[in-house]
């Protein structure tokens, strides 16, 4: 019999992205599988969205009374509504375009009983106005690859697992207790972890579409957020060389981690513009290493006049638009 996977969409007034969501799970060609949709206390149209939906046996729908947030939300799902062997986590404004994903997911399981998790290659698309963000990830690796190694290289080469295209063992999620903790990186503390105990499959085609909101985490979240990513990654290095990783790649690991936190952040609050974050954010890294912070400085040298320009063209713009808009409401 073939394994049960749950397709997990947690959801929070997004009534007008879920149904695409939703529709492309229902799409998969995999017949084993249910789609859990948990509603964090939406206020908009979204339990209208769903009810057209909820004719079909697979699908299931289930809404807090308060908003417990995203983290607690998609725990919820992992640890008391899902029935799967195998689970995949799918936000509200993410969709899957490959109808046959899941079944190619399920076949490299059956080839290695060893893997914990399956990931492939995804699009990120802007869909608030800055095509800054557009990109394909290009992953090139195994079909199959040692777990270890994958932990050791993760972030180089572009090396990533995206939470939309990552089918993860059940048993082992709960297990080593993902999602313990509210932080932007906590899928990706899961999936470090998790390598740790077993080999990955990779898919290299293009799977799904990851979708940048401006009200996604990625975009609106304040640096106090983003610091506490810093906590998540050494408790990750700790968690490591507990479980038998050897403990000087395991301080390689956390220096390249961090080095890339930094880097990411510091490209983000560019992108957007935000100085005032920006000069928090050296602090930071200068108090936790002097290397780390030369390395953004070599960054805003190479890189900030370029994305500062253009976010001042873009207010600039926006004010030229405002003005004639005013100016033109006088005369009509």
């Amino acid at each position: 019999m073939l394994p049960k996977v749950s397709i997990i969409i947690p959801t929070y007034n997004r009534a007008k992205y879920l149904q695409r969501s939703i529709e492309s799970a229902l799409l998969q060609d995999y017949p084993n599988k249910e789609i859990i949709i948990s509603d964090n206390a939406s206020s908009d149209d979204t339990e209208d969205v769903v009810k057209e939906y909820l004719k079909s046996s697979s699908v299931k729908y289930y809404r807090n009374p308060t908003n417990i947030g995203i983290i607690m939300n998609i725990r919820k799902c992992i640890f008391e509504y899902s029935t799967g062997d195998w689970l995949l986590i799918l936000s509200d404004d993410d969709y899957l375009i490959d109808k046959r994903y899941i079944s190619k997911a399920i076949n490299l399981i059956k080839k290695d009983k060893n893997i914990v998790l399956v990931f492939s290659n995804y699009r990120v698309v802007s869909l608030y106005g800055n095509d800054n963000f557009n990109r394909d990830t290009k992953i090139e690796l195994p079909c199959i690859i040692d777990g270890k190694w994958l932990f050791a290289h993760y972030n180089q080469g572009g090396i990533g697992i995206g939470l939309l295209t990552c089918l993860f063992n059940k048993r082992l999620a709960i297990k080593i207790d993902i999602f313990h903790e509210d932080s932007m990186c906590s899928d990706t503390e899961a999936w470090l972890k998790m390598l740790l105990f077993g080999n990955a499959g990779f898919i290299k085609d293009i799977s799904a579409v990851y979708s940048l909101t401006d009200d996604s985490d990625t975009i609106r979240a304040n640096l106090d957020r983003r610091l506490k990513s810093i906590k998540i990654i050494k408790g990750i290095t700790s968690f490591a060389t507990k479980h038998g990783f050897e403990k000087v790649s395991a301080r390689r690991f956390e220096y390249r981690m961090l080095k890339d936190f930094y880097k990411g952040t510091l490209i983000i609050l560019l992108k957007k513009g935000n100085l005032k974050e920006i000069k928090l954010l050296l602090r930071s890294s200068f108090r936790e290493s002097n290397y780390i912070f030369i390395s953004l400085i070599y960054i805003l040298i190479l890189k900030g006049w370029y994305y500062l320009t253009f976010y001042r063209i873009k207010l600039i713009n926006e004010k030229v638009k405002s003005f004639y808009h005013k100016l033109r409401g006088l005369f009509l």
